[in-house]
């Protein structure tokens, strides 16, 4: 699971876990009002297994910086 720090969650029972598909933990949002701001985002709570992370090659080094 990789997790921005400046998201906690509303919910400390939710259940961080990873099936045959990654998963977007950060599909609603206080501050935009529980909506998606991009309907292609998938970023700040995000999970998938080690061998999804391997299949997609791990983190790309074409991208740099904050956000």
């Amino acid at each position: 699971v990789f997790h921005d720090v400046d998201l906690i969650p509303l919910n400390d029972r939710h259940m961080y876990r990873c099936g045959d598909q990654p998963r977007h933990f950060a599909v609603a949002l206080n501050k935009y009002k529980y909506r998606l701001q991009y309907l292609k985002y998938f970023g700040g709570a995000v999970g998938f297994t080690r061998d999804q992370y391997l299949a997609v090659n791990g983190n790309s080094n074409a991208y740099f910086g904050w956000g």
